[in-house]
């Protein structure tokens, strides 16, 4: 009786050790198949080993355990397929992706998409769709022309202004402005509308280069030189001139072109200018002095569009650069400035600096060389010019809008203004005279101190009542 259950339990011993084997390897099988990425997809699975449970020798006394039978019998032999199916075909075409100019990276879309569009503004940044073509002209033979270009693709195009004349009349600062304008020469300058396109910007912005030399006259040659078009320029101060299309060839030969500044005159000075032309009565410093400090309201007008169209600045401090000064000085003592020279030259500063600047006037240049038809063209849009209106003057804090009627602000420091509202671009009352500043601040001094008041009686009512005191 003891041997025969002796052998029954090795019996049982034997089977249980060989379902653990078999489970434990099972498995192993079925996931090395399915989701092992090493595997090698081409190979069709050993139908053998998992097509049916193993036998379990006849001497056992006990079935396999529930989840081996369930392991055994959900594993199925499965294939695996060499192509991709047919909708991811479908999704990757075999045609070649759309060529872009140099300079763009390539795109992922595929020529069946929607045509070129216009390129779209994002605060101050031109910024092309990139399936569009540029028009030609941006691919260079010179490596470092190339390498500079793909980095200008980076800069943003910032826009300018020009002179609203309705605005300088509603001022009564026209004839001023006039008047200051034609004593330094720049009428032309002034009067500049034109849009800013990205090809031409670019392109003038890679090649231009302004050699300076000590011996520099205005008919040096070969000292100005730009690429616009795909044609090469290489000019004097005379030629530059005219080809702006400020100044014509009979205008060149008079004294007074001649004797026109190319530098900072010795007398100009101004730290002791500074305190005759306005009443801040620190010294000068170009990174600090505002332009809101000048007494005449003609020039904070001036000193704005010279911010926007030299400078290439939007800040709304009204910070009064030493070029700006320089010019505002020219205007009030009548001294001609060569206007050719000095746009060279901040062209020759722009350019290395992360941002592009002037660009209406990189297209006055192209449309009075006769590269271009602005009514006909291909060429994308960076920017139109807007106007230096009166929306723009109030939110620079250059003027004040009192129910409608525009007025410059005090002389001191810019105030960022307030929001409209409605009633202040509404006519005032006929029947009731609108208050002075001085009535409203006594009459809101007087409101604040009587509410003082107010509050420090009730808190010694309080008191004298905490200690049981009869008020008087």
């Amino acid at each position: 009786m003891m041997m025969a259950w002796k052998e029954s339990k090795k019996t049982e011993h034997a089977a249980s050790s060989s379902n653990r084997a078999i489970f434990a390897s099972a498995p192993k099988r079925r996931i090395a198949t399915v989701d092992s990425p090493k595997r090698d997809t081409t190979a069709q699975p050993r139908l053998d080993a998992v097509a049916s449970p193993p036998q379990l020798p006849p001497a056992a006394a006990t079935p396999p355990p529930l989840s081996l039978v369930l392991a055994f019998s959900a594993e199925k032999p499965t294939t695996t397929s060499k192509t991709p199916p047919a909708a991811d075909h479908d999704a990757f075409p075999p045609s070649s992706s759309p060529t872009i100019s140099s300079g763009f990276s390539s795109s992922s879309q595929s020529p069946g998409d929607s045509p070129p569009q216009r390129s779209r503004l994002d605060k101050g940044k031109s910024v092309l769709p990139p399936s569009s073509k540029l028009g030609g002209f941006t691919t260079f033979k010179s490596k470092v022309q190339q390498t500079r270009y793909n980095a200008l693709c980076r800069y943003p195009i910032i826009p300018g202004k020009c002179v609203d004349y309705d605005v300088l009349n509603v001022l009564n600062i026209c004839d001023e402005f006039v008047a200051l304008v034609d004593g330094i020469g720049w009428s032309g300058y002034f009067h500049v509308k034109l849009p800013a396109f990205i090809e031409l910007t670019r392109e003038f912005y890679t090649t231009f280069k302004f050699n300076k030399p000590k011996d520099l006259t205005l008919t040096s040659p070969d000292v100005v030189k730009f690429r616009l078009m795909g044609k090469e320029f290489s000019y004097s101060i005379n030629q530059f001139n005219v080809a702006l299309g400020f100044v014509d060839n009979d205008y060149v030969q008079t004294d007074e072109y001649k004797n026109s500044c190319c530098d900072y005159l010795r007398d100009f000075r101004p730290y002791q200018i500074w305190k005759t032309i306005s009443i801040d009565t620190t010294c000068y410093h170009p990174s600090q002095s505002k332009s809101s400090y000048l007494r005449e309201p003609v020039l904070k007008y001036i000193q704005r569009f010279l911010a926007y169209n030299y400078s290439g600045r939007k800040d709304s401090s009204g910070t009064f650069t030493k070029a700006e000064f320089y010019f505002i000085w020219c205007m009030q003592n009548k001294i001609k400035a060569n206007l050719g020279v000095w746009l060279a030259t901040q062209f020759q500063l722009a350019s290395n600096k992360k941002r592009l600047i002037l660009c209406s006037y990189i297209t006055q240049l192209v449309v009075s060389l006769k590269l271009i038809d602005l009514s006909n063209t291909n060429m994308h849009l960076a920017c139109q010019i807007e106007p230096l209106d009166i929306d723009c003057l109030h939110r620079m804090g250059i003027v004040t809008l009192n129910h409608g009627r525009p007025t410059f602000t005090s002389l001191g420091p810019a105030v960022q203004p307030k929001k409209l509202k409605r009633h202040d671009m509404e006519d005032p009352p006929r029947d009731t005279p609108s208050s002075t500043p001085e009535n409203s601040n006594m009459h809101s001094f007087s409101r604040h101190f009587e509410d003082r008041l107010n509050r420090i009686e009730s808190k010694l009512d309080r008191i004298l009542a905490h200690f049981h005191i009869p008020p008087d």
